[in-house]
């Protein structure tokens, strides 16, 4: 298959998006801040506390406790003697059977201990299972020509796009899946 990629526009990248978790942590290990997505990722209790405030309810997965204890050591090792700001940690971590994209930041106001917080963004992932195209197209008895407007779909393209990669025109490209979608 060949052609150039295909760019989406700005708008379609942002909301493809799910907004992020954030969890800001003190030097105590404490929690300042919890954002309702981060809550409802990890499907905690509801509930809150008297005075409305989730953090008293909220319980660290150990995972992000790890995240803590690695930017902590990192901060220790390296941040106090130069850059707080130079301390930075992205990683993929699995929890409660999801996966999750983990940035932690420090945030300090020129190494003023009292003031340095960990700044946690966690970012949903959903895995995508691969699409056995090769099997399908056995299954299914697809064209050579079917096969390939079949990986062009399941690429993204649109009808149109398929047409002019495979320079035919666009009806053909309708007819093709028409018969796709009959087998």
């Amino acid at each position: 298959m060949s052609g150039s990629s295909r760019v989406l526009p700005e708008n379609d990248l942002m909301n493809a998006r799910s907004e992020s978790g954030i969890i800001i942590f003190n030097l105590k290990k404490q929690i300042t801040f919890t954002n309702q997505i981060s809550w409802d990722m990890f499907n905690f209790d509801s509930d809150t506390g008297q005075n409305g405030n989730h953090k008293s309810k909220f319980k660290i997965p150990a995972e992000i406790s790890e995240i803590y204890d690695e930017l902590e050591s990192r901060l220790n090792r390296f941040a106090w003697n130069s850059c707080p700001d130079a301390v930075y940690l992205k990683k993929i971590v699995p929890i409660q059977d999801r996966y999750f994209m983990i940035r932690a930041f420090i945030i300090s106001d020129q190494g003023i201990r009292a003031s340095t917080h960990f700044l946690i963004l966690i970012d949903k992932l959903s895995i995508r299972s691969k699409v056995d195209l090769e099997s399908a197209s056995g299954h299914y008895r697809l064209s050579s020509r079917e096969f390939e407007v079949v990986q062009l779909l399941v690429s993204g393209f649109t009808n149109k796009e398929i047409a002019n990669q495979l320079n035919v025109a666009e009806s053909t490209i309708k007819e093709y899946i028409h018969n796709v979608m009959q087998k």
